[in-house]
């Protein structure tokens, strides 16, 4: 039927073991051109358009981004359908404008430049009903949300690079890893993505030509369709590795349809989880850059000058700038596996480098077999996640949540489809949806769902958090614990509730403010009364007296909250004993809560 790029690796004996030596089966899909805003900044619990610490610049936050006019100088982001009669077209006919700079999107870290780089589409987004999918896959298993893609630059060079490690002379991935277990090769050579909207105009076309090379002269490769992997996942055949890279015409990059993509999703994911080996596998969906498309989150980037992550430009004559290889900005992300099921937030920071982090761990603990990816630069190894914290062992689940079928793509018989010029001959005769200037406010444009999401992985700014004692063998809400705040007669206290439903109470609600970005510890304030935490669990009203606190995730227990005396917070079952910090280790569960 249509084509696409597969690596399979053959599998080797098994070593039995626990937790990640669970998994023996990876796979790895990587879709096209597209944000996290863009398509999930609605979406509850998430670092979306809820964010309490959105970065501020002048005065405004980012969400306000510059547009260059002079009669509406600021653009919110703004939902691409928000009239009914763009739900179809917006598909098929936005794409941000080429020749964008992410550099200059970035702004030195400003992020204030989308709209006047990649014009005001860049800051454009989709809803639930948009893409009900891509929606229902994030929130049946888990969803990262500080995943980014790897480098500042154009599209193409994420999507083909990272998973098969870049530099020139990089043989640890490809002769200790893949040679070693054998490699068979589907699609076709010249499946790329990288010129099908002109973007390799101002590469290192060095750099480009030695990712092809890696890709494409494995000794002895072969290439199938991708119906042979189908048709392997069913029988319980399936190999240790796969990466598929999506044709260009399901990949979603604009201006192709994301629901055609959606659909492709929904075919390899009823793959995997239809397979007697579902049990043993874990795939993973990511997205090689933003296609142009904004995001509000500021990229983690290393101190200036660090070795391998900082390079000498030319941006205007001759006058030479220094400026980050990456990470780039955040796109989507979501893994699904019967130990990921859920609907949980990951959020660690993590690239498409991580994806290479989690096989080398997985190679080792699943087949005993060691190799290094000499591409990952030391900066990344030491900040960037491995993802193995996205997966909880102790709690299996293998049952599969029901996804919307989209409308199967019009397939030619050489592969491809047609349906993106249907689309834009279907509604030539209609304007793009329009933009809207001057006629926004905060509360209409940035919309968000409600609800909330279970944390998992280290802890991150940008959400408003719920802190639940969780009681050994009690699952349900009423016998969980969390903590709150309260504001009496002028008086501010912390203390326990009683808990409300779907974790709504504002006095439960709390922020964290990163000290530093390199570290664990954070400050923790409360939504309601504003006050801090000081080291003896007592509120204060300045930050001044807040207590750095480390907070620390552990995979099978929840969060530990210490002081800096080493002590963990705890509290009681009963609201009747005040907050304190003991020797007692306690574990907590952190909500992302969106309301």
């Amino acid at each position: 039927m249509f084509s696409s790029l597969l690596v399979a690796v053959s599998a080797i004996s098994v070593a039995l073991g626990a937790g990640l030596g669970d998994i023996k089966h990876v796979v790895i899909l990587m879709q096209e051109g597209r944000s996290f805003d863009h398509y999930f900044g609605t979406m509850a619990g998430v670092r979306g358009f809820h964010d309490p610490n959105v970065k501020v610049v002048d005065g405004k936050s980012v969400y306000f981004q510059k547009t260059g006019r002079n009669d509406t100088s600021r653009l919110l982001p703004f939902h691409l359908a928000a009239n009914e009669t763009y739900r179809e077209p917006s598909q098929c006919f936005v794409t941000p404008d080429d020749g964008g700079s992410s550099f200059d999107a970035w702004n030195d870290g400003k992020m204030d430049s989308w709209v006047i780089n990649y014009g005001p589409y860049s800051w454009s987004y989709f809803k639930r009903e948009d893409i009900p999918t891509h929606f229902e896959i994030a929130e049946g298993w888990t969803i990262a949300d500080m995943y980014s893609e790897s480098d500042l630059t154009i599209p193409g060079l994420d999507r083909t690079g990272e998973p098969y490690g870049r530099k020139e002379g990089d043989q640890m991935l490809k002769e200790q890893f893949l040679k070693n277990v054998g490699v068979t090769w589907y699609g076709k050579k010249d499946n790329s993505l990288a010129l099908s909207r002109g973007q390799l105009k101002n590469v290192d076309r060095p750099k480009w030509q030695n990712v092809s090379r890696g890709i494409n002269e494995q000794e002895g490769a072969q290439f199938h369709d991708i119906e042979m992997f189908f048709e392997l996942a069913k029988n319980g055949n399936l190999t240790a590795l796969t990466y598929i890279m999506t044709p260009p015409d399901l990949s979603e990059l604009a201006p192709v349809r994301p629901n055609d993509g959606a659909w492709f999703q929904k075919r390899v994911i009823e793959a995997v989880t239809n397979s007697p080996q579902y049990n043993q596998t874990a795939l993973f969906i990511s997205y090689g850059d933003t296609g142009g498309f904004g995001d509000h989150v500021e990229p983690y980037i290393s101190q200036k000058g660090t070795e391998d992550e900082w390079v000498q430009t030319f941006p205007s004559g001759n006058v030479s700038s220094l400026v980050p290889t990456g990470p780039g900005f955040r796109v989507p992300f979501y893994a699904i596996s019967p130990y990921t099921r859920g609907g949980r937030v990951f959020t660690e920071p993590s690239d498409h480098y991580s994806q290479l982090l989690f096989l080398e761990k997985w190679a080792r603990e699943a087949y005993n077999l060691n190799f290094t990816v000499a591409s990952i630069p030391q900066w990344r190894r030491e900040h960037m996640s491995d993802l193995v914290n996205m997966f909880n062992f102790d709690r299996p689940d293998i049952s599969v949540p029901v996804l919307t079928q989209m409308e199967e793509p019009n397939f030619h018989m050489n592969g491809t489809t047609d349906n993106v010029q249907k689309c834009q001959e279907k509604y030539k005769d209609l304007a793009e949806p329009p933009v809207p200037y001057g006629n926004q406010t905060e509360a209409t444009s940035l919309q968000y769902e409600k609800g909330y999401k279970l944390l998992r992985g280290n802890l991150t700014e940008g959400r408003y958090l719920v802190i639940e004692r969780y009681q050994e063998n009690r699952s349900a809400r009423s016998n969980n614990i969390p903590f709150a705040s309260t504001l009496k007669d002028g008086l501010v206290d912390f203390t326990t509730s009683p808990g409300c439903t779907q974790y709504s109470c504002v006095e439960e609600r709390f922020t964290v403010h990163n000290i530093d970005s390199d570290s664990n510890k954070f400050y923790l304030k409360s939504y309601l009364t504003k006050s801090y935490m000081d080291n003896n669990a007592m509120p204060t009203n300045t930050s001044e007296r807040a207590a750095p606190l480390t907070i620390l995730f552990d995979p099978a227990e929840g969060y530990t909250i210490q002081n800096d005396e080493g002590k963990y917070l705890l509290f009681s079952f009963s609201s009747l004993e005040e907050p304190q910090f003991s020797h007692i280790r306690t574990t907590y569960n952190f909500y992302s809560v969106s309301y």
